[in-house]
Formats: C-alpha cells, structure tokens, sequence
C-alpha cells in the first residue's frame, strides 16, 4: 500500500530510532524523573537496612530492596535507552499514524464482528486505559496513513484469516 511508512523505523549508527510523538517523550521523561526519584528514596531505605543487618528478618528485607532497586535501575535504562534513540515526529490528527487513538471495526461483508479502540505507539507502558499496538504490528501498518470513515479491503491475519477494516474514528491520543 505504501512504500515507506511515516512510523518506520530510522537507521541511526548502530542503533534502530524510535519514533516518538512529542507529548509520548514528555511522557517518558516525566515518569524517568518519577522514576529516579523513587530510585534515590529506595536506595536509602536500603543503605538503612543495610545498618541493621544482624537481624535475620532484615536479610529478607534486604533482599527484597535490593530486587526493587535492580528493577527500578532496569526500567530506568529502558526509558534511558528509548528517550536515547528517539526521533520526534508530529502526529497527524486526519488520519492514522503514530500518536492515533483509533476506533477500528473488523468486517466480513457487511457484518462487524469485532470494534477495537486502541493507540499506536512505539512504546507502551500499560499507565493508560486503551491497549497500545506498534506502528509495526501487520495490522497497523495496514492502515496507517488513512482516514476516518475509510474501509481498507483484504487485510490478511498471520493465521490466514481475510477481513476488511473500517476506521470509524481518528483522534490524536496525546493532542495535536
């Protein structure tokens, strides 16, 4: 349908951009900050339990910071790493790209068999009320680039299953 699709992925040196609307990085960048101050805090409460040791009940309570500050350090680096490689792109509000809040329906024929809302982005977090799908899954690469009220004929799922897609509804999921 199009040669090169404005939510591709983009070369850059070694690495694979990420494209990113500009209110998902503002996003990110308010939860890295969440994130490193709960860091900090947890950190100490570990340096803290790490004084008072010679308990048997404080080594599990060891344990357990020591597992919360290594996943926070981790979702740290994720965020760190996305932010790192990200490419900005607007979000066009008229049809469906990166940044969509879509409202799809699934048919056969004239018969809707399932209505899905959800948001494409690169990245998902599981915070917001909608399902997140990338830009690359078959699906939204199916239909990016149309607009409201459109009927995309012949989408074929990995399983062999035929159907058409109509896009009821286009809004940007963070503002225009």
């Amino acid at each position: 349908m199009y040669d090169q699709h404005p939510t591709d992925s983009v070369e850059r040196g070694s690495t694979m951009a990420v494209l990113i609307t500009p209110q998902r990085k503002q996003v990110l960048e308010t939860r890295l900050e969440e994130l490193r101050k709960e860091l900090l805090e947890e950190r100490q409460e570990f340096a803290n339990a790490r004084n008072n040791d010679h308990e048997t009940s404080v080594n599990a309570e060891l344990a357990d910071l020591a597992g919360r500050v290594g996943f926070k350090e981790g979702q740290i680096k994720e965020i760190e790493d996305i932010l790192g490689n990200s490419v900005p792109v607007e979000p066009d509000c008229n049809c469906v790209g990166l940044g969509s809040k879509v409202t799809l329906s699934l048919m056969r024929g004239d018969e809707i068999f399932e209505t899905i809302t959800a948001v494409i982005d690169a990245v998902a977090d599981g915070r917001g009320p909608l399902p997140v799908y990338s830009p690359e899954s078959p699906m939204m690469k199916f239909i990016i680039g149309e607009k409201e009220g459109c009927i995309v004929e012949g989408f074929k799922t990995p399983t062999g299953k035929v159907f058409d897609i109509r896009v009821e509804s286009v809004e940007s999921a963070y503002g225009c």
